[in-house]
C-alpha cells in the first residue's frame, strides 16, 4: 500500500495532474482540463522504476513546487459559456434598487397595512393572559417580584 502511494505521488508530480484515484488496479488521473486517462499499475511502476530519486523522506511543503502553485494553474480560466454573464451584477443591483424604492417609498398603504398596524394583544383574544402567565412563571423561576403581573392577570380574568 505504501508503494502505491509513492507510485501515485511521483507519477502525479511528474505528470502535473490535479486529481487521481485507483480503481481495480488501474490509476485514473484527471488532468488540468478534467480529461480522464487511465494507465495500469504495471505501466505506472515501469515509469517510476527509472526514477532513482524516490526516497522515503517527507516532502517539505515550503521548498516544494506546491508552495508556489496557484489555483489558477490547476483550474485555469473558465470557458466563456461557464462564466457569469457580464450584465448579471448590474441587472441584479438595478432590480434590487427598483424593488426597494417601490416598496419603501412609492407604495401607498392599503387596507391590509391598516390591519397589520396596532397592538397584537388587542387583536387576539386570550393572548395577553397566556403571555402574562408565562411571564409570571419565568419571573418566579428567577426569583423576581411578580405582583404587578398578578394584578394585571386578576384584572383580565375579572373582565371576562
Amino acid at each position: 500500500m505504501i508503494t502505491a502511494i509513492v507510485v501515485m505521488r511521483r507519477t502525479i508530480h511528474k505528470m502535473s495532474y490535479s486529481s487521481y484515484f485507483w480503481k481495480n488496479n488501474v490509476l485514473i488521473v484527471c488532468n488540468r482540463r478534467f480529461q480522464l486517462s487511465k494507465c495500469s499499475a504495471n505501466k505506472v511502476e515501469k515509469k517510476i522504476k527509472g526514477d532513482e530519486d524516490v526516497d522515503d523522506k517527507p516532502i517539505t511543503y515550503s521548498t516544494s513546487r506546491a508552495a508556489q502553485w496557484s489555483s489558477r494553474q490547476t483550474f485555469g480560466e473558465l470557458p466563456k459559456d461557464k462564466r457569469m454573464p457580464e450584465l448579471q451584477p448590474p441587472a441584479v443591483l438595478i432590480s434590487l434598487v427598483a424593488f426597494l424604492v417601490y416598496f419603501c417609498i412609492l407604495r401607498e398603504e392599503n387596507d391590509i397595512d391598516e390591519k397589520l398596524k396596532g397592538n397584537l394583544l388587542e387583536k387576539v383574544d386570550g393572548l395577553e393572559e397566556v403571555s402574562i402567565v408565562a411571564a409570571i412563571k419565568n419571573m418566579k423561576g428567577q426569583g423576581l417580584d411578580t405582583s404587578q403581573l398578578e394584578a394585571r392577570l386578576k384584572e383580565l380574568r375579572e373582565q371576562k
